[in-house]
């Protein structure tokens, strides 16, 4: 528990007991809420709600609106707070937590739209949905400008800086990415950026462990958790990066390049069958992603589904006629008249560069790993 969670718990239960010989105080009931908030206990604030014969005031239905959101009824909250709003349409205090509850909820487009983006936001958290939201949605412009407009304002702000860190290494501005990651050392996020920088200038000893303190801080932190499948698959671990890179899948289902960098982990470890699955699960996430297409046509060659082969081949030239996979796909086709000899060459490429980039598989895969969402189709 937080240590300012901790401090709130005396307190908490002193005026428990103060409210159990006056229950029909509404000022106390409403700080005993206030308080089981602050000590982490929405529950407690969720009860003391509803136990009052005024749960039906507007105090009472913004306390338990937040206390909903602390305990991650994102749907409850925003119920109640789009009914205060419908009372009080001006009201500053309501609209923030709205946006708050709609992020929580994963629906960006509204967390959005209960912001002014013109201008930095009242408080961090605000500076921090605007410049998230905005990411998530793919807006790198809007995003940016969401981190020019609110670093500044909030340059103190952990959450804030390791926010913008994130958008900056996407749009592929290293030194404002590090800048912020700097500024938010101590954060999850923050660590995984410094990881990927560390990654790309191939120190991979600062880049694993920072990988490895991501993961420390939060479990569920996609790109920690890739970035170490990368760093096992580039020692040639393979049952490792597969396993870290399925667990970045079951956060991020949708994303096409997780998705592909997992396949090729598979393939190298002689696994066809998962290979050929994760494959197929990127290009079907993504159409318009030459590589992806590449990469099943690779398997359908290597399954000796020649025809489908061909035709996926043919769809991820015309959408990249430098994808990786498809150099492979006709070197193979092209040398080897055996599966054996074909296992031959993918093995060989592992340590040999190929094609106009001279990448061998593991530099190539872990492009793609590094790759963001919004990038990868263009």
């Amino acid at each position: 528990m937080p240590s300012d969670q901790q401090d709130n718990q005396e307190p908490l239960g002193a005026l428990l007991g103060f409210l159990e010989r006056d229950p029909t105080n509404k000022t106390l009931r409403l700080e005993a809420g206030e308080l089981a908030l602050a000590a982490g206990r929405p529950d407690i604030c969720v009860k003391l709600v509803s136990e009052s014969g005024n749960q039906d005031e507007a105090a009472f239905l913004e306390l338990k609106a937040r206390a909903s959101m602390a305990a991650g009824d994102f749907e409850a909250a925003i119920r109640i707070f789009l009914s205060l709003i419908s009372e009080f349409p001006k009201n500053f205090v309501l609209a923030a937590n709205l946006s708050a509850a709609y992020f929580g909820a994963g629906k960006y487009e509204d967390a959005l739209k209960q912001l002014d983006l013109k201008r930095p936001q009242e408080t961090a958290h605000l500076a921090m949905i605007a410049i998230r939201a905005s990411h998530i949605l793919g807006d790198f412009e809007q995003a940016k400008q969401q981190c020019d407009l609110n670093t500044q304002a909030f340059q103190n702000d952990t959450q804030v800086s390791s926010a913008a860190s994130l958008v900056y290494l996407d749009a592929g501005e290293i030194e404002n990415a590090s800048k912020y990651a700097q500024l938010s050392s101590e954060t999850s996020d923050a660590k995984s950026v410094i990881g990927y920088i560390s990654l790309q200038d191939k120190d991979l000893d600062i880049a694993k462990t920072s990988f490895e303190q991501a993961i420390a801080l939060q479990s569920k932190n996609p790109r920690g958790l890739i970035g170490l499948g990368l760093i096992y698959l580039l020692a040639r671990d393979y049952y490792q990066s597969t396993s870290l890179f399925e667990r970045a899948l079951e956060i991020w289902p949708d994303n096409s390049g997780l998705a592909l960098t997992t396949g090729w982990a598979h393939l190298l470890n002689d696994n066809l069958k998962m290979a050929k699955s994760f494959f197929e699960r990127a290009a079907e996430a993504d159409r318009n992603f030459g590589e992806a297409q590449g990469a099943y046509a690779l398997s359908l060659l290597l399954e000796g589904e020649a025809t489908a082969a061909e035709e996926h081949h043919k769809r991820a030239i015309r959408l990249d006629r430098q994808n990786f996979a498809s150099m492979l796909f006709q070197i193979i086709k092209v040398s080897s008249t055996s599966p054996e000899q074909a296992d031959a060459i993918l093995k060989r490429a592992v340590q040999t560069p190929i094609g106009s980039n001279e990448e061998t598989v593991l530099e190539a895969v872990k492009g793609f790993g590094l790759m963001p969402p919004e990038k990868r189709s263009k």
